[in-house]
């Protein structure tokens, strides 16, 4: 199986990746105890940029001289992960 370039190498480029991400901590003292409580945000704006998409054009028999395009050329396959909430605690003593 032979790969071959038939465009420019930015014709399907994708697009820049962007995520915005968010922290928030508070630690509170109790006695001789120190408890920390989080809250992390990723994606915050839920973006679903593709991150990969499908550079199959097709499949060309040279027995036949046949070529089959691939139907899902350049579609997504993989997007940016949704966004996720994660709570944490850490505790000191």
């Amino acid at each position: 199986r032979y790969s071959i370039q038939i465009g420019r190498v930015d014709d399907y480029r994708l697009d820049n990746v962007y995520e915005f991400d968010l922290r928030f901590e508070k630690t509170f003292t109790i006695g001789p105890v120190q408890a920390t409580g989080s809250i992390d945000v990723f994606n915050v704006l839920n973006s679903d940029t593709a991150t990969y998409r499908d550079n199959r054009v097709g499949d060309f028999d040279s027995r036949g001289a046949v070529f089959t395009a691939n139907p899902t050329f350049n579609q997504p396959t993989q997007v940016q992960s949704p966004r996720i909430v994660r709570l944490g605690a850490r505790v000191f003593f």
